[in-house]
């Protein structure tokens, strides 16, 4: 059985790395969906210990969704570019349930 997660992940408004999520109990099946009317640039970054971050996939300049492939302890956007607007970020997993 399968249980949905979605948890906010807050996009600064500002060049700035955003504040980390645990993402320990989303599973293996995750995408983050950006929304919102922005002109930016974010990249969202993984860590397995809050403290050394890689990027994942490319920057976010634009609406869409970001497929995570790798495993990931914490998940946080880190804005690198903004001019207005106001970015948004959902993360969705399906997290399996034991019987």
């Amino acid at each position: 059985m399968a249980r949905r997660v979605s948890l906010n992940i807050p996009v600064p408004t500002a060049v700035a790395a955003g504040a980390s999520i645990s993402i320990e109990e989303c599973g293996s099946s995750v995408w983050a969906w950006t929304s919102g009317t922005f002109v930016a640039t974010f990249q969202l970054q993984l860590s397995q210990d809050g403290v050394l971050w890689t990027n994942e996939g490319t920057a976010i300049t634009v609406p869409g969704q970001v497929e995570i492939t790798k495993l990931a302890r914490f998940i946080r956007a880190n804005t690198t570019v903004y001019t207005s607007g106001t970015p948004t970020c959902l993360l969705v997993a399906m997290h399996s349930v034991g019987a």
